[in-house]
């Protein structure tokens, strides 16, 4: 049996886990199924694919819109079930999907030893574009902060035109697409957006997603024009500084091309824990 939908019960997430956590053990692996779609740009579209053989969960495939034109796809099958078409079943499904939507790039995510993944992988004619870090902060204590003209607030719909405009410069994407990013932050109950102030300016902000025990950190950005001059340490040590009280594990994810962050984040305090390559096949292959 198979099910698309784009919100999972407790019970698919708990099924999802316990998958996730076999495929692990049998090829080594240590990364876990992003399962909060809240952060899809299409929430209204089916992202989740899953397929049951006697009620047992033998496969899943999610899909992540980071932005109108761009598609990450994860997957994860059963050691015994595969090679028998049900990544294909699924895969099959999801690009039916993807033909109504306006997408150009599709993104494979797999880790860089999962052999039988880059074999698929292979077989699609995908090509490798770059790794992503997912980072954990390993750091208890405070920043010290002495500077005095900068401020951290909680942004306000008010502020969409100046969030969207830095996020479309900082970026280098169109500001169409940096408009639906900032709206569909400000309309997640579980997102809250954090902007930087410089003597009452707003020169940057970051978003914070969190649950019960873990925060994740995206959207991270600062105004092109007052780049590397510091700033982005100090909005994180301010950012920080507030999260670190609610004792929870904090993470971010960050793209290997991205050196000056990558560094950046090094000095924070945060430390790489998974490393995930990404695979680009463009959409008119299918």
């Amino acid at each position: 049996m198979r099910l698309e939908t784009n919100q999972l019960t407790e019970q698919q997430k708990k099924e999802i886990y316990e998958l996730v956590t076999i495929c692990n053990k049998t090829d080594r692996l240590h990364g876990n199924a992003f399962l909060e779609q809240e952060l899809n740009v299409y929430s209204d579209v089916p992202c989740f694919f899953l397929y049951y053989d006697n009620k047992n969960l033998v496969s899943f495939l999610s899909l992540f819109f980071s932005c109108v034109n761009e598609v990450e796809i994860s997957a994860y099958t059963h050691p015994d079930y595969r090679r028998q078409g049900h990544f294909s079943n699924l895969l099959c499904c999801a690009l039916s999907l993807l033909k109504s939507l306006p997408i150009k790039r599709i993104l494979f995510m797999t880790e860089p030893h999962c052999n039988h993944t880059i074999k698929t992988l292979s077989s699609l004619h995908a090509k490798y574009l770059y790794s992503d870090y997912s980072m954990t902060l390993f750091r208890n204590c405070p920043y010290i902060l002495s500077e005095l003209d900068f401020s951290l607030s909680l942004a306000n719909e008010e502020d969409f035109k100046v969030l969207s405009s830095i996020h479309s410069e900082a970026f280098g994407v169109e500001k169409n697409i940096s408009k639906d990013f900032v709206l569909d932050i400000f309309s997640q109950d579980s997102v809250l957006c954090y902007k930087f102030l410089l003597k009452n300016n707003i020169i940057g902000f970051c978003n914070v997603l969190q649950n019960a025990s873990s925060i994740f950190l995206f959207g991270i950005c600062i105004k092109k024009r007052v780049q590397n001059q510091g700033y982005g340490g100090i909005m994180m040590k301010f950012l920080l500084n507030d999260l670190l009280l609610l004792k929870k594990s904090i993470t971010l994810q960050v793209n290997s091309l991205n050196i000056p962050a990558l560094h950046l984040y090094q000095r924070l305090g945060f430390s790489s824990t998974i490393c995930f390559d990404s695979y680009s096949i463009e959409n008119k292959c299918f």
